[in-house]
This record gives structure tokens, sequence and C-alpha cells, in this order.
């Protein structure tokens, strides 16, 4: 199953979970490997700018 697809559902098993891991989303994996993404500048856009809680994520923040 893709990760995307399993990340968007409403409820995760607990198998799907582990698949997961610590990624907020299915994205995260495409974003980290884009190869449009090596060029490209982080936002100086307050709104897009990452929380406290989503930086340096661990499994003990869960």
């Amino acid at each position: 199953m893709f990760i995307l697809y399993i990340s968007k559902r409403d409820e995760l098993s607990e198998q799907n979970q582990e698949k997961l891991g610590l990624r907020i989303y299915g994205c995260d994996t495409c974003q980290d490997v884009c190869p449009f993404n090596i060029k490209a500048q982080n936002s100086t856009i307050e709104d897009f700018l990452p929380e406290d809680w989503n930086i340096n994520i661990n499994e003990e923040a869960f």
C-alpha cells in the first residue's frame, strides 16, 4: 500500500501506523527525494514555517 494513501485514511490500523513510522504525512519522503526540491529555498512566510511540535520528531512525542 502506498504511504500517502494510508496516511490520508481517517483511522489507521496498527499495521499501517507501523508502516508510517515517524512520518507525519505520506509525502514526507517524496519531498525529501524530489529532484525539484534540491534548489528550493525555505519560505519566509510565517504560515509556512514548521511548528515547534513537528521539528525533530521522535516517538516519545506521541
